[in-house]
C-alpha cells in the first residue's frame, strides 16, 4: 500500500526554472508554487544530471562541492549552479528537480561558452572594427553557440544601414588545442551596393533665399554615392551646421531614401526657416562688427536668442559698462523668409577710475613710487598715446562728409588712466 501511494508522486515531474544571474538568483516555476518545492526540501539528493542546452561544445562535467547523498535545499541548487559558472566553461545554468523514490534528482541545464582567441574578417566593404563591434565579437570575448547567428544578424543589419541591402554574413567557430578557446572567421558576401541615382532637395519656406542654393550644393552625399545611412546622417548634420552659421538659425535637415522601380532617389528635406539678420540699435561705443565678434558666431553653433543676449551683456560688462541694458526684439512676419533679430542697447556710462588707494602697501616703497610705475605701464596700453586714430565723425563735422555713413562707430579710444576695462 505504501509503494502504491508513492508511485503517483514519483511519476510527477516538478519543473522549477532556476536561473542564475550575476547575483545567482534562484527562480522557481510559478505554476508549481512554493509548497511543491517545500515537499522536496530536506530529502536526500539521489542523482545529479548535467545536460548541455546545445549539442556543440558539450562535455562531461562532475561537481565537487555538491554530491549525491547531501540533503537537498534551495541553497544546494544555487551552489551547484554557481560551481558550474565559476568554472568559466558555461555562460548560463538552470536547474530543475524531480522526485524519485530514493530522494531528489537535480538536473542542471548548462550553456557552454568559449573564449575567442582571434577573429578574422574577409570581404567586408566597411572597416573590420566597425563590423565586429556591431556583431558583438572581439578577441578575448566569450561566445556561445546561440550567439553566432545573433552576431550574423547584427552584422547584416549594419551592412544594410551602410548601403548593402543584399549582404550576407557567416560566422564560423573553429576549435583550438585549448578546449576553452575558439577561432572565429567572419565571411561577408556584400552583394551590390545601393547607389543613389537622383538627389532632390525639398526646401521650406523659400528655396531662393539669399545664399541658400550655394549652401545646399555642399551637401556631402551626391548622385552615384552609396546610400550609406551613416554618411547621410553626417551630411544632414554638416548641412544644418552650415545653414545655422549663414544665418538660418532654426534650420533642420533630414533625408529619405526611396526606391522607384530601378532607380534610387535621395530626398533631402531642408526646413531652413527664416534667414535671421542681426541688427544693433543704440550702440554708441562699439560698432556692429565688434558686437558680432562678441557673439562668437564662428566658434559656436549656438543661436538661441537668450544665449546671444547673455553673450552681449557679458561683453559690455567686461568693458566697464556695468549699467548697460540690452533687450531683444524680433521683427518680420512669422512666415517671412527673412527676419531681423534686433539688439536694443542702452549703454549707460562707462565706469571711471577716479583715484587709486593702496591699503595693503607696505615696505620701503611709497604710494607715489608705485603709482609712477603703474602710470608707465598704462602709457603703453591702447589709448595711452598722444596721437590716435582719426575720428571720422569729427572730420565730417569740420569739412563735411565725403561719402555716405555706414555701420561703423567712431574708433574706440579708452583712456587707460580713467577707464575700467580689461585692457587696463
Amino acid at each position: 500500500m505504501r509503494l502504491d501511494w508513492l508511485r503517483p508522486l514519483i511519476a510527477m515531474l516538478i519543473a522549477l526554472a532556476l536561473s542564475v544571474s550575476a547575483s545567482w538568483a534562484f527562480a522557481q516555476d510559478q505554476a508549481q508554487g512554493p509548497a511543491a518545492l517545500d515537499e522536496l526540501v530536506g530529502r536526500p539528493l539521489s542523482r545529479i544530471e548535467i545536460v548541455s542546452m546545445t549539442p556543440r561544445w558539450s562535455e562531461n562535467v562532475a561537481l565537487r562541492r555538491v554530491l549525491p547523498g547531501q540533503i537537498f535545499s534551495r541553497e544546494l541548487a544555487r551552489l551547484a549552479m554557481q560551481e558550474l559558472l565559476d568554472s568559466g566553461r558555461f555562460a548560463d545554468a538552470r536547474a530543475e528537480v524531480e522526485a524519485e523514490a530514493s530522494g531528489v534528482l537535480l538536473r542542471l541545464h548548462v550553456l557552454p561558452r568559449r573564449i575567442v582567441a582571434t577573429v578574422g574578417v574577409a570581404g567586408s566593404p566597411i572597416e573590420n572594427d566597425e563590423l565586429l563591434e556591431a556583431a558583438g565579437l572581439k578577441t578575448g570575448g566569450d561566445v556561445t553557440e546561440p550567439a553566432l547567428p545573433e552576431a550574423e544578424q547584427r552584422a547584416r543589419e549594419l551592412l544594410r544601414r551602410r548601403g548593402y541591402p543584399e549582404a550576407q554574413v557567416f560566422v564560423q567557430a573553429t576549435d583550438t588545442d585549448d578546449p576553452i578557446q575558439v577561432v572565429l572567421d567572419v565571411d561577408v558576401a556584400a552583394g551590390n551596393p545601393l547607389r543613389i541615382d537622383q538627389r532632390w532637395f525639398a526646401v521650406w519656406p523659400d528655396p531662393d533665399a539669399p545664399g541658400l542654393r550655394q549652401i545646399l550644393g555642399g551637401y556631402g552625399v551626391g548622385e552615384g554615392a552609396v546610400a550609406d545611412e551613416v554618411k547621410l546622417a553626417n551630411a544632414d548634420r554638416e548641412l544644418t551646421q552650415k545653414l545655422i552659421e549663414r544665418g538660418f538659425h532654426h534650420a533642420s535637415v533630414s533625408h529619405s531614401v526611396e526606391r522607384r522601380s530601378r532607380q534610387v532617389l535621395l530626398r533631402v528635406i531642408v526646413d531652413a526657416g527664416p534667414l535671421i539678420k542681426l541688427m544693433f540699435e543704440g550702440n554708441r561705443t562699439f560698432d556692429a562688427s565688434d558686437l558680432e565678434d562678441a557673439l562668437e558666431l564662428e566658434e559656436s553653433s549656438e543661436r538661441s536668442p537668450l544665449v546671444l543676449l547673455e553673450s552681449l551683456r557679458k561683453f559690455y560688462l567686461e568693458h566697464g559698462f556695468f549699467d548697460a541694458d540690452i533687450t531683444l526684439e524680433e521683427r518680420g512676419e512669422p512666415d517671412s523668409a527673412v527676419r531681423a533679430l534686433v539688439f536694443k542697447i542702452r549703454e549707460g556710462e562707462l565706469l571711471r577710475v577716479t583715484g587709486r588707494e593702496y591699503p595693503c602697501l607696505g615696505g620701503q616703497r611709497g604710494a607715489a613710487e608705485v603709482g609712477s610705475e603703474i602710470d608707465s605701464f598704462l602709457s603703453e596700453l591702447p589709448g595711452g598715446v598722444l596721437l590716435d586714430a582719426v575720428d571720422e565723425e569729427s572730420v565730417a563735422a569740420l569739412y563735411g562728409p565725403t561719402s555716405g555713413t555706414g555701420r561703423r562707430k567712431r574708433p574706440r579710444s579708452f583712456s587707460p588712466w580713467t577707464s575700467y576695462v580689461p585692457e587696463v
